[in-house]
């Protein structure tokens, strides 16, 4: 008998798309699952649609908690799992059918212990964006895994894209004080813990990009998360700390462009200065690489030196390319 998976969906507010998501995980090839939800105190429908999936499907766990914030959620299916191995759904979002059993039959041909694959950026209009390189599949360590998670056209610092042996969550847990960016801190320890990973470029989850996304806290948590990324690779992989500077930039450039978007010009104004600092401290380290190609060395050159003009510009460019995403 294949060995029971976990998958730990934290839930709060969703009505609208709750069913969406459970029926997807319900619909995968791989059978043996233990369906986590964890309703974080929802005040909508989302308790007594969960409850009554739950009451056809003996695989779907409920656990009702008052509201305390996605990491807690996350936290408590962690805590409730008995699976061999774990993997993380969003509520928003959905994953295709055979999701699961790729991650899985990834991680047993190739003796690994995480295993990742590509997603889908879905928009509000249905229409799906795919950045990865195709017909990707590589074993690496971790060394070579920080080099990956840090170029664009691989994977990226978030949980739901990944299966784990379960034993690489002992002791790790979500931050429960992060505004914004609670996956990143988790996902660099799975990395460090994992003694081979293997990753697949077949996108399998679909991620659905909205609104909520551009919170006013974005700014904070992330780029500090990716410049402590930065100092662990300095230590102990300094092979790839070429790629962990790059990808510290682009995430703090990521965050900068989402401000833009919405036109906070507050924030805006306060972000700039962090930017542009990293961007002159950081910038000439990698500017000569392959990776960073002259057109983006002069788009990020251009926000070091006129983020005003630059922040005009990529609301402009934005407008006819909604398909770029940092990865």
């Amino acid at each position: 008998m294949d060995p029971l998976i976990s998958v730990i969906v934290p839930v709060y507010n969703s009505e609208k798309k709750i069913t969406r998501c459970i029926s997807s995980i319900r619909k995968q090839n791989y059978d043996n699952l233990e369906i986590i939800i964890v309703d974080d105190g929802s005040n909508d429908k989302t308790p007594g649609i969960c409850d009554d999936i739950a009451s056809v499907d003996s695989r779907v766990k409920v656990i009702h908690q008052n509201n305390q914030g996605p990491s807690a959620a996350r936290n408590k299916g962690l805590d409730t799992a008995v699976g061999e191995y774990i993997s993380f759904v969003d509520s928003d979002d959905y994953v295709l059918p055979d999701m699961i059993s790729r991650m899985y039959h990834n991680l047993i041909e190739n003796d690994c212990d995480l295993s990742i694959v590509s997603y889908y950026r879905e928009d509000e209009n249905g229409k799906r964006y795919c950045n990865s390189k195709k017909n990707v599949k590589i074993k690496i360590n971790t060394e070579e895994a920080f080099k990956y998670i840090n170029l664009p056209g691989y994977f990226y610092i978030v949980v739901w894209d990944k299966l784990a042996k379960a034993k690489l969550y002992d002791g790790l847990r979500f931050p429960v004080n992060s505004k914004n960016g609670e996956d990143a801190p988790v996902t660099y320890e799975l990395l460090q813990r994992a003694t081979s990973i293997v990753y697949d470029s077949t996108p399998e989850y679909c991620y659905c990009a909205t609104e909520k996304g551009l919170s006013s806290g974005i700014t904070g948590d992330l780029s500090l998360t990716t410049e402590r990324m930065l100092s662990i690779v300095r230590e102990k992989y300094p092979n790839a700390e070429k790629y962990a500077v790059y990808g510290h930039l682009s995430e703090c450039i990521g965050m900068y462009n989402k401000i833009v978007l919405q036109n906070k010009r507050t924030e805006w104004k306060a972000y700039e200065k962090k930017i542009r600092k990293e961007l002159h401290k950081l910038l000439p380290k990698i500017k000569k690489e392959d990776f960073l190609d002259r057109k983006q060395f002069l788009q990020w050159k251009l926000l070091e030196l006129c983020p005003s003009i630059y922040g005009l510009l990529y609301r402009e460019y934005k407008k006819s390319h909604p398909e770029i995403m940092r990865h």
